[in-house]
Formats: C-alpha cells, sequence, structure tokens
C-alpha cells in the first residue's frame, strides 16, 4: 500500500462559475466576518498545501482575494463553457506526481478538518478517487483524484465532471464517512445564501 511518502495532494479550488441563480458574483458575498471565498480558502488552507485557485467570472477581484492569502491562481477564459474547463485548467496549478483535490469555491461549511482527513485517506490507500459521504449516506466535495486520471480529465468537455469519472472507476473509489454536512451545502441562489451565510460552522 502506498504511503504518505509517495501520495501528495495540491488542492484546487473552483472559483470560476457566472453565479447566474445568485444573479451576482456570489464568491464576494459576505460570509461572516469575510467573503464566502476567503472563508473557502482558509478553511483549506489549514490542511492542503500547495492551494491554487480557478477564477473567471470577476477574476480580478477573487484572485486579489486569493492572492492576498498567498495562493496562486490561474484564470479560465472559458468558464462560460461549463465546470469541466476550469477542473482542466486546474490541472496546470498541480505539480508533477501530485493528486488533485478538487474544492467548490461556494462550499464555506466544509470544516477544516474535512480536508484532512480526505488527504489522509488518499495518501494511506491505493484509491484513484476518494469521495466523502455524509451521515446520511450522501455524497459531497471535496473529491480527490490519482494523477492516473488526469488524460481522462482532459478530455471531459461541458457540464461533464467528477461525477462520471467516479461511476466509470467506481471499484477504485473510496468513499470516505465524515461528520460533516458541508461537504454537501453549496450556495447557488438568494435562499440558500440567507439560509446559511451567518454560520460559520455546522455540526
Amino acid at each position: 500500500m502506498p504511503g504518505k511518502v509517495n501520495r501528495h495532494i495540491a488542492g484546487i479550488i473552483l472559483a470560476a462559475g457566472s453565479a447566474k441563480r445568485m444573479g451576482q458574483q456570489k464568491l464576494l458575498m459576505p460570509f461572516g466576518k469575510q467573503t464566502m471565498i476567503a472563508a473557502t480558502i482558509d478553511n483549506a488552507l489549514v490542511n492542503i498545501d500547495p492551494l491554487g485557485l480557478v477564477s473567471g467570472f470577476c477574476a480580478e477581484q477573487v484572485c486579489k482575494i486569493a492572492n492576498a492569502k498567498g495562493i496562486k491562481t490561474v484564470y479560465n477564459p472559458d468558464y462560460l463553457t461549463g465546470q469541466s474547463s476550469s477542473i482542466k485548467k486546474g490541472l496546470e496549478l498541480v505539480p508533477i506526481d501530485y493528486a488533485a483535490m478538487f474544492i467548490l469555491g461556494d462550499q464555506p461549511l466544509v470544516k477544516p478538518e474535512t480536508y484532512r482527513l480526505l488527504s489522509d485517506a488518499y495518501c494511506d490507500s491505493s484509491a484513484l478517487i476518494v469521495v466523502p459521504v455524509d451521515k446520511n449516506s450522501k455524497r459531497g466535495n471535496p473529491t480527490i483524484f490519482s494523477p492516473q486520471l488526469f488524460e481522462e480529465i482532459r478530455s471531459l468537455s461541458g457540464d461533464i465532471g467528477a461525477r462520471y469519472l467516479i461511476e466509470k472507476h467506481r471499484q477504485q473509489v473510496l468513499f470516505l464517512d465524515v461528520n460533516d454536512r458541508g461537504i454537501g451545502i453549496d450556495i447557488d441562489s438568494p435562499e440558500q445564501y440567507a439560509e446559511v451565510a451567518k454560520l460559520e460552522s455546522i455540526d
């Protein structure tokens, strides 16, 4: 079984979407004492290094926040074509032989310890993919993909994302139970934002 010395992970925050349902760049909206994207970055930074970010919509403002926290960024000029373009662009920030942990910018409620648990699970296994699962058996994000899958990731198009590869390689997926409802909560609409924006953490 591969050990931690041979299994490395880079985090990639997907922060390029146009946020049509929200009607504005949701990642720049207030969340706690900062912005939604800043909260997501801070939670991931506790346990994931290196960490990068893919920008698109309102790239200048989003990148300013990321750069202030020491995060490398890359701009996705094709962000309107769907999430797969950002996933592929994010691979440019992943060092050679590192796995990629794809993190959704609009999931600021994911606990810092969840990132560590996912990272440890990947490093201590031979799984090609690691997917978090909450206490209700619901899959969530972030997810980790081995570099063995990067060529397949580069062949994705449109809004076809991680789910396709998870199903294709199901026998080599590690579904990790985590005590974190945040893995299944992303903020897409004003109603969702109003419900969770004042929360700094959830049990």
